[in-house]
């Protein structure tokens, strides 16, 4: 039998990593790391927070076999010190895990072309995950990720800039995020040309020029 002439190609690491993000975003994460290395033996492919940070959910991204039964031989795997996450789960190519090989408490995520399907496991939207598959997390390794994601702010934007972002009235916020929304509401309304065109119009000293350049666009 000749093999078929264009055959799938193989799932990467990488293409699982950014799949495993996307899906935890869909799920209600409002903050996700995906590979984010730190200090600590443990860096998760994808890793993300809900409730205010109160659950956190990790995706192990696995694209060949060996990798998977590799991953076993890690000391936060065999319970020797805390892993990250309390709620935990394997992601990859379908069929490549079964369920019947996964640790104890463990979900399980078959990486398809179009959609992610679970397998085993609890919706992390759900509001009833039970103790069935609950881990004793790494809090304190989970606050040093919270922690280097903000050093590394802190250095890019300066401890100036970055310390009155922090401190931002609520209110202040508020306001910048509704110009933002706005803004974002008129670019896809007229198009980004007519939008840009627009913002020069409204800060142009010959505004009757600037006006007729926007209704050429229009």
């Amino acid at each position: 039998m000749s093999a078929p002439k264009n055959p799938a190609p193989a799932v990467t690491h990488d293409h699982l990593v950014e799949r495993a993000g996307q899906w935890l975003k869909a799920k209600g994460c409002g903050m996700v790391f995906t590979e984010m290395v730190t200090n600590q033996t443990e860096t998760p492919d994808a890793i993300g927070w809900r409730n205010s940070g109160q659950e956190s959910f990790l995706i192990e991204c696995k694209a060949t076999r060996s990798d998977f039964l590799a991953d076993r031989n890690k000391s936060f795997r065999r319970g020797h010190v805390a892993g990250l996450g309390r709620y935990r789960y394997y992601m990859c190519p379908p069929g490549l895990i079964k369920p019947e090989e996964l640790p104890a408490r463990w979900g399980l995520l078959y990486c398809h072309a179009r959609k992610v399907v679970m397998v085993v496991g609890r919706d992390p939207q759900s509001y009833h995950l039970t103790e069935e598959f609950s881990h004793e997390a790494n809090d304190r390794g989970e606050i040093r990720m919270f922690y280097s994601a903000l050093s590394r702010l802190r250095i890019d934007m300066g401890v100036a800039a970055f310390h009155e972002r922090v401190h931002l009235p609520y209110s202040v916020r508020t306001k910048e995020q509704a110009k933002k929304e706005a803004s974002q509401t008129l670019a896809a309304q007229f198009g980004q040309q007519a939008f840009e065109t627009f913002a020069r119009c409204v800060t142009a000293p010959n505004r009757v020029a600037a006006r007729d350049e926007l209704l050429e666009t229009l």
